[in-house]
């Protein structure tokens, strides 16, 4: 079975409707299903000030956050109302690079949530920068019925 997000879905995304992110410059380079590739192109903004320019802690999150996302979305599609609910991650070693890599793995897929672990690392590194778990809430169709009030 193939991802059930396409490249060009991703793409449109972050351009309509996705602009807590629009600051970043994230590509979503491979989608199949349960996992997810994409890059961010670091840029100045996206690190902390002083000796190394380290790429900072909450651009990291950030990262994983959407790594995850898509991961979860090559399995059940593009659910646009998807919210995260727990994002657990631990900074492994100071994150110095030109381009991040964010590689989401879907863990667990359920009716009412879904979990994914992401790896993020400096393009070309050997060892992983940080490492999350990512909790994400997905929407249901409302159980509740209309009612009209009684006369």
């Amino acid at each position: 079975m193939g991802s059930r997000i396409t490249l060009e879905e991703g793409a449109a995304h972050f351009a309509r409707d996705d602009h807590s992110l629009r600051h970043l410059d994230v590509r979503v380079v491979e989608l199949e299903t349960d996992r997810a590739v994409l890059h961010l192109m670091v840029s100045d903004r996206d690190t902390r000030v002083g000796e190394g320019a380290r790429v900072s802690g909450p651009v990291q999150m950030a990262m994983a956050d959407v790594g995850g996302l898509f991961a979860v979305w090559t399995r059940i599609g593009y659910v646009p109302d998807i919210v995260t609910s727990n994002l657990n991650i631990h900074f492994l070693r100071a994150c110095q690079a030109d381009i991040l890599v964010a590689e989401g793995r879907l863990l667990k897929s359920g009716r009412m949530s879904s979990v994914a672990d992401v790896t993020l690392t400096p393009l070309g590194a050997d060892k992983p920068s940080s490492q999350a778990t990512v909790t994400f809430v997905v929407p249901q169709p409302s159980s509740v019925t209309p009612h009209s009030p009684t006369a």
